[in-house]
């Protein structure tokens, strides 16, 4: 797993920033889907990281992306003065299967269901700073029961569950 860092014009930083995940069914990690969101986001005053997770199509299980996304999550925290971010305006933002990863790292953002099969190991102090993000921001995400199922996952909505804003899209017959 890996992350790219997108960031704004010193002018322009607003001090937030989103960590996206994007889609691709876990097999891919589609440019379309990552990219041109953080440069939007970048050229709007946010710094963007655009997460690089682990593929079911490469052999890792379906819960690793979780574990990548809490990493991430950490790591923009940790290291929130170096990128001049604001460690309590640090969002995710998933699209398609990516949303799935978001969705889950807004729910379980230390540990989740599952957990036991692959132990999360305390490496770096990096690993002890709060993976708790604090938006979700969720395009087109996988919703299908079947897969989220699949994915050891069961959203349970509780008053801990971060903030998420689900953006409605309409395309209209001239497109």
């Amino acid at each position: 797993p890996a992350v790219r860092v997108f960031r704004p014009d010193p002018k322009l930083a607003t001090g937030g920033a989103v960590i996206i995940a994007p889609g691709g069914g876990f097999v891919n990690l589609p440019p379309h889907e990552g990219d041109q969101i953080a440069q939007w986001l970048a050229a709007h005053g946010v710094t963007a990281f655009l997460l690089r997770y682990r593929l079911v199509s490469s052999g890792y299980p379906l819960f690793a992306q979780l574990r990548d996304m809490q990493r991430a999550i950490r790591l923009v925290r940790y290291h929130a003065a170096r990128w001049t971010v604001d460690v309590t305006r640090i969002a995710v933002l998933g699209v398609s299967g990516g949303g799935h990863v978001a969705t889950g790292a807004s729910v379980w953002y230390d540990e989740f269901p599952g957990a036991e099969s692959e132990p999360s190991p305390r490496g770096d102090s990096i690993d002890d700073v709060s993976a708790r993000p604090d938006a979700c921001i969720l395009a087109y995400p996988l919703t299908d029961p079947v897969r989220l199922y699949q994915c050891i996952l069961s959203i349970m909505v509780s008053l801990y569950t971060v903030y998420t804003v689900l953006p409605g899209l309409n395309i209209d017959s001239s497109y």
